[in-house]
């Protein structure tokens, strides 16, 4: 059976969602163990449905003007201490 186009998908792996979310697995591994990320674990992988992640971006996104949280300082200094 062909894969699935990536839109498709119901759930994702670590490594696809970073992708989709552009960040590192490193982030979004931080994000799922302080529980800011929801994922299921299946037969041992990690998975990210589509619907979280959507709304992920959706609860962080701003129009108003108001100032986007910064990331965290021991994030940060694994992303080389860029303030994103």
């Amino acid at each position: 059976m062909p894969e699935k186009e990536i839109s498709e998908r119901l759930a994702y792996g670590v490594r696809h969602a970073a992708q989709l979310l552009d960040m590192s697995e490193y982030v979004l591994r931080s994000l799922i163990r302080s529980g800011k990320m929801p994922a299921a674990k299946v037969k041992g992988r990690i998975l990210i449905p589509r619907t979280t992640l959507v709304s992920f971006l959706e609860e962080r996104t701003t129009t108003s003007g108001e100032r986007i949280r910064e990331i965290p300082a021991h994030i940060r200094v694994k992303m080389g201490g860029a303030n994103v």
